[in-house]
C-alpha cells in the first residue's frame, strides 16, 4: 500500500524543497495530500515575499498560476475534501495547524510532512498518524527506496537549467544534501546512487 503524506505549508514553500519532494512522489515513493487551504496559504506566503524581493505583481501572479495549476494537474488526487468536520478536535497549540491533522485524518495519512514539529506533539495526533520533519522523511525515502530518490534526483538534474544553471546529477545531489543536512548519508548516496546514474 503507498505512503501517504500530508505536505505542509511550509514545505511546499521553498521552490528545491518542494521540487525534490514532489519528484519522489512522481517516482512514487507516497501520495502526496493537501487542502484548498494550503494551496491558498503557499499562494499568499509566496506572493507577500515576492513582492517583499521588489518582484513585477503581473510577474508573480503568473508565475503562482502557473505553480499551482501544475500542483492541480499533475496531482490531481491530492486535494482532501470534507475535513472541515474535524477541524478544532485536536487541541494543538496552534488552531491555525488544525485542518493540517483533520486532512491527515480523513486522508487516512500516516505522515505529516512538517518543519514545524513543535506543532504537532505526538500526543496530541490521531492513532496511526506521525509528524514528520522533511529531512527525517528523505533518510526513510534514502533507506527504503534508494533507486527511487537516485531516479528523483537524474529528473531534477534533466530540469535544471531553465532559471538557472545547468547541474549535472552529482551537483544536483550535492544540492539536495546541503538543502536537506543529509551529511551523515553522503558515503552512501555518493557510492550507490551515483552508480546508479552510470547506468
Amino acid at each position: 500500500m503507498l505512503l501517504t503524506a500530508v505536505l505542509d505549508t511550509c514545505v511546499l514553500w521553498p521552490n528545491s524543497k518542494r521540487d525534490f519532494l514532489l519528484s519522489l512522489a512522481v517516482e512514487g515513493f507516497y501520495r502526496p495530500i493537501w487542502s484548498e487551504r494550503i494551496l491558498t496559504e503557499l499562494s499568499v506566503g509566496l506572493r507577500r515575499r515576492d513582492i517583499s524581493r521588489g518582484l513585477d505583481p503581473q510577474v508573480i501572479d503568473a508565475r503562482l498560476d502557473r505553480l499551482l495549476t501544475n500542483l492541480r494537474v499533475n496531482f490531481d488526487d491530492s486535494i482532501v475534501l470534507g475535513w472541515e468536520m474535524l477541524e478544532g478536535k485536536y487541541q494543538l497549540p496552534d488552531p491555525r495547524d488544525e485542518h493540517v491533522v483533520a486532512v491527515a485524518e480523513i486522508a487516512q495519512a500516516s505522515v505529516i510532512v512538517t518543519e514545524n514539529l513543535k506543532d504537532f506533539p505526538k500526543d496530541k495526533l490521531p492513532a496511526g498518524i506521525a509528524a514528520q520533519h522533511p529531512r527525517e522523511f528523505l533518510l526513510s525515502a534514502i533507506r527504503l527506496k534508494p533507486i527511487l530518490v537516485g531516479q528523483a534526483i537524474i529528473a531534477m538534474s534533466d530540469r535544471s537549467g531553465r532559471f538557472g544553471p545547468k547541474l549535472s546529477p552529482y551537483e544536483y545531489l550535492e544540492k539536495m544534501i546541503r538543502i536537506f543536512e543529509l551529511e551523515e548519508v553522503r558515503s552512501f548516496l555518493t557510492s550507490y546512487l551515483m552508480g546508479d546514474f552510470a547506468n
